[in-house]
This record gives C-alpha cells, structure tokens and sequence, in this order.
C-alpha cells in the first residue's frame, strides 16, 4: 500500500484535580479529576494524496473518583466510593468532500469509495468504509468495604455495582465501495495477455490494469433500517449493562514467618441490552437449513427475551500463601491462585448490531456468463463484465427483513443463548532472596 507522506499534528491536554480534606481525625475524603483531550487529523498517516484519505479523531476522556474513608475504631475501617469514566472516541475521514462532490451519492451524501488494486485508493478504506463513527461510553460505579483486625486475622468484606454504557456507532461499509479485483474474484478474468505467464498470472498487475479501465467487478453497501423498516443514517446503539460483585477475604498471619490469605468473590455481570429495543439474534439452532428468523432481543421486564441467559455461576475463590523460611527477613516464597471472570460488552457485544432487520448488505457483482443486465456489458471473449465506473449507479434502498434464506449474503454475529461469561485460572510460584551488597535475587 502506498502512502502520501504526511507530517503528524498531535494536540493533547491534560487536567488533573485532586481534593483531600480532613472531617477529622477518622473521616478522611479524597476527591480526584482527570481530563485527557487528543486530537490529531491524520493519526495513522493514511492518506494516499495530499488531503485524501486521512484517518482524524478528536478524543476526551474523563475520570471522577470520591472515597471516603472511616476510621469506626482502631481495627474497624470502612471505605465507601463513587466513581466513573467517559469516553468519547470518534473517527472521521479527511477529503471525503472530494469523493462526494463527484455527484454520485446516496441519500445521506455519501458517495462511493474506490479502492485500487496494489495501492491504497480513494475514500474512508482504513476504518471500513466509514465516517463519523461515534464511541461515546462509560462505567459509573459504587463501592463499599469494611476491614476489621481480630487476633491474627485481618479480615475484609465489600460490594460493588457497576452501570456501563455506550452511545456509538459502527457504520461499516456505510460508504458504498466498488471492487476492481476482477482477476482474482471471478476465475482469472485477464485484463490483458502478454504470453508470459508469469506476468498473465499475476493477480495484483491483472486487477491493477482492471482497475486502469476503470472496469467495477462489484459493488457493496451497508444499509441501515429501524424497528418500522425505515432506512436510517447509521446504526446508533445505546448499549447497557448492570454488573454486581461482592467478596470476602481473611488475611491469616498463621506464624510469625507464614501467612495466608484466602478468600472468595462472587461476580454478576448482567445481559447487556440496547435503550430501544435495536437488538436481535437468533434463538435457533443455526445449524439447521434456512430460512431463519431473527427475533428481538431486551430486557425481561419489557416482556422480550434476553440475549442469552443469565449467568449466576461466577464464583472466583483465591487463595495466596508466602513464607519465610529462614525467618531472617532475607527471603520470601510465595505462591497464589485465582479464578477471574471477564463479561460481554464493547466492540464483541456492538457486532450484533448488523443483525437483521437492522442491517441488510447490498451486493452486486458483474462478472458472468451472458446475457449481460444493464450496466453489465459482454467483453470480446464472451463474458459479462462490469460497467466503467462513471456508469454506475447508487445502490438501491433495499427491503429489510428478519428472515434470512438460503444463499443470503447476511452477515449476522449470533451470540449463544446459553453463554456463559469468559474466565481465566491464574497460578504464580517465586522465590525472592536478598543477596549481600543490596542485589535482589
């Protein structure tokens, strides 16, 4: 791929407040603010002419934290917390008014994206065929927990919800985009016969002379629907998802050389679902013939079926030990083991957005055996092949549907019904002796 060379024009501020006060001498409050703006019109440097094809973002992040901390007697501390962090991460593509002003657009001014065999091409290509993609997300969350030391144990107790959201988009081949690898797409087509092989057999310089003709092999869009079947702009989601843990946790000084700490949490990461109701899978056994339908996905309270079930099994024990042997204070043995539960949410939950009716893909290749449908014309070895570019047409607003059939050129992420969350099993084992002359083995 070539690149137009580029110079970088990064802007980045940075805020950052903290608050600590004093209520007393057993109430202690700690506020804290960071505030990160980025911006940068050609962050990947991937424009292919000057002012063509730039990927830009301008991002804010912001983060709030407050704790508070009581001291109820010497051995009895609480800590209470409220926290959340915003993202707000778009992307957009330089020079598309270029592109746009061409005359070939679809009903949302886009216009057609071009990319070129063996070079970069013209349009938002880097980011899928998309501009203005929205990430606006975040967590907001509250905590609570109490430690008490009793003899040899320092015993810990605590709780926390978390509201995540997202407000973004994707747009994925929202821009519809020409294919010229007609060569390698449709059964080594050549574009032109020198009588080396080499040279005859050669997929980029074959498409790349298809491309010189201007000659499109097919072409694609992305389209948009609502609950009522209306084409829409883009595929806006409102993401949420509730989440619960609580945990309990002894740290057991068992001698004055061995300690262990054990301890269990228990993590409920709820069913994402989408503010209004944008949301579909598909409850059947996909392994079956077609034709399939989709059906809405929510929240159960809204007399809708969730996207899978609830997962209430994510139980996380912990147990850690370390060990002076020698009881000199010179070496340590330690040894751990947990089980962490990850959940669904971000970009693998936002796939599920092009599922139908909210997304049909529009497809039309060229390439093919006669006789040929306008714009396709017969070439002089018989075969059909696609139109120049300046004879296309804008893509058609398509007829949405929840049914998929057979052969459907649907991309559709189905999630398991029964998914259970993603977890991980953690082991540790080290040995950490002190050595003369301050070096740490």
């Amino acid at each position: 791929m070539l690149f137009f060379p580029s110079r970088s024009q990064t802007t980045s501020d940075n805020v950052s407040i903290r608050v600590d006060h004093n209520f007393s001498l057993s109430e202690i409050l700690a506020v804290r603010y960071t505030f990160n703006r980025y911006q940068d019109p050609n962050f990947d440097h991937t424009d292919f002419l000057s002012g063509l094809g730039a990927t830009g973002t301008s991002q804010r992040r912001q983060n709030a934290s407050l704790q508070l901390t009581s001291v109820i007697d010497p051995k009895l501390v609480n800590n209470f917390r409220l926290g959340g962090n915003r993202i707000n991460f778009p992307l957009t593509c330089e020079g598309l008014n270029v592109l746009n002003s061409l005359g070939l657009t679809d009903s949302y001014g886009r216009g057609f994206d071009l990319p070129l065999p063996g070079v970069a091409g013209f349009g938002c290509l880097v980011i899928v065929d998309r501009n203005g993609s929205e990430r606006f997300s975040g967590t907001y969350t509250i905590g609570d927990d109490v430690t008490w030391a009793r003899g040899r144990h320092t015993f810990k107790f605590g709780v926390e919800t978390r509201d995540a959201y997202s407000n973004s988009t994707n747009d994925f081949l929202s821009r519809p985009t020409v294919d010229f690898n007609n060569f390698a797409n449709f059964g080594g087509v050549t574009a032109f016969v020198t009588g080396n092989p080499q040279v005859d057999s050669n997929p980029t310089l074959q498409d790349m002379v298809w491309s010189l003709f201007g000659t499109v092999g097919s072409v694609t869009q992305a389209q948009f629907f609502g609950k009522r079947g209306n084409r829409t702009a883009n595929d806006l989601r409102g993401f949420r998802q509730q989440d619960f843990d609580a945990f309990a946790q002894d740290t057991f000084k068992i001698l004055p050389n061995l300690t262990l700490n054990y301890g269990l949490r228990y993590q409920f990461n709820g069913v994402p679902y989408e503010v209004n109701n944008l949301l579909s899978t598909l409850f059947a056994d996909p392994s079956g013939p077609a034709p399939f339908t989709f059906a809405i996905a929510g929240q159960k309270e809204q007399g809708l079926p969730p996207l899978y079930s609830d997962d209430w099994h994510d139980f996380e024990p912990r147990v850690g030990i370390a060990w002076d042997p020698f009881k000199d204070g010179k070496t340590s043995i330690r040894a751990g083991y947990g089980i962490f539960h990850d959940r669904l949410f971000g970009q693998l939950l936002g796939l599920t957005r092009g599922n139908p009716p909210f997304q049909q893909i529009f497809f039309q290749p060229f390439f093919g055996q006669p006789p040929c449908a306008p714009p396709e014309v017969q070439s002089q070895l018989g075969l059909c092949i696609g139109p120049p570019a300046s004879a296309l047409s804008v893509p058609p607003s398509l007829q949405t549907s929840a049914v998929v059939s057979q052969g459907a050129g649907d991309l559709p992420f189905i999630i398991d019904p029964h998914l259970r969350m993603p977890y991980s099993q953690s082991w540790n084992f080290g040995i950490q002796h002190d050595l003369p002359g301050s070096v740490l083995l």
